[in-house]
């Protein structure tokens, strides 16, 4: 009676949430990458050509302020350390009351300058940016930032339980039968709903504990509670570091 239960839930709580965490899984993957990708998709507009001094950043504001709209005023910019980068400056306004990441993000605009000759390489709009759009819909789903973490915070917590009822109902009562379920033994006679019930549990279990370490470090970010928990027994009775929380 208690599995009945167990599959119940483990069943219809992957049903509503999956596609939320196969959002999250997906533009997470993306997002590992980030970095590597802008190299490729964004060298045209970061890399520049080293020379002998730069432009002073006050003259290159008055450069990129050009390129702005007089109700768009420049309020930061992002200098590199590496000297064959680009300087971005950037104009953006946020609506705190807005209940999704269009109104929320009233504008954001961002100049890509050369420092050393003051060209222009790029003026773009932020909003649309592929990584910065990408990171807004794994964080909140395309909503507003605080209504959008209480749904992907649920959802990671509730991903977690799916892994341990799913753990719960592939282990067998008996070492014997446990052997058999690492592996596929298909027949010509077996049927489709078996092999998609075998694909699903054999590498579920696999995937499980790498899955899980992921969903929980992820709780760190959503929950300061399990943030603090983790340091609590990390640090032997203390909550040392700051409570972690994901950047606007």
């Amino acid at each position: 009676m208690f599995k009945k239960v167990v599959r119940f839930f483990h069943l219809w709580l992957g049903l509503f949430y999956g596609i939320v965490v196969f959002i999250m899984g997906t533009t997470g993957c993306i997002l590992v990458f980030e970095k590597e990708l802008k190299q490729v998709l964004y060298k045209d507009r970061n890399e520049v050509k080293v020379l002998k001094e730069k432009l002073a950043v006050s003259e290159l504001k008055k450069i990129a302020a050009i390129e702005f709209p007089s109700k768009y005023p420049i309020n930061s910019v992002i200098i590199s350390q590496s000297a064959d980068r680009s300087y971005i400056f950037r104009s953006r306004y946020k609506n705190e009351d807005a209940w999704t990441y269009f109104g929320h993000m009233e504008y954001y605009h961002q100049i890509y300058i050369d420092p050393y000759t003051g060209t222009i390489l790029k003026n773009e709009n932020g909003v649309y940016e592929f990584f910065h759009f990408v990171t807004w819909l794994h964080i909140g789903l395309l909503l507003s930032y605080e209504l959008g973490k209480i749904i992907t915070s649920i959802a990671v917590l509730i991903f977690v339980i799916l892994l341990i009822t799913g753990i719960f109902l592939w282990w067998p009562k008996n070492k014997g039968a446990r052997k058999k379920r690492f592996l596929f033994k298909w027949k010509a006679t077996t049927g489709k709903k078996r092999k998609n019930y075998d694909l699903h549990s054999i590498l579920g279990i696999y995937a499980s504990s790498i899955l899980l370490i992921i969903a929980v470090t992820g709780l760190v970010w959503s929950f300061n509670w399990v943030d603090s928990s983790l340091q609590w027994v990390a640090n032997g009775g203390e909550v040392i570091l700051p409570l972690l929380k994901i950047g606007r």
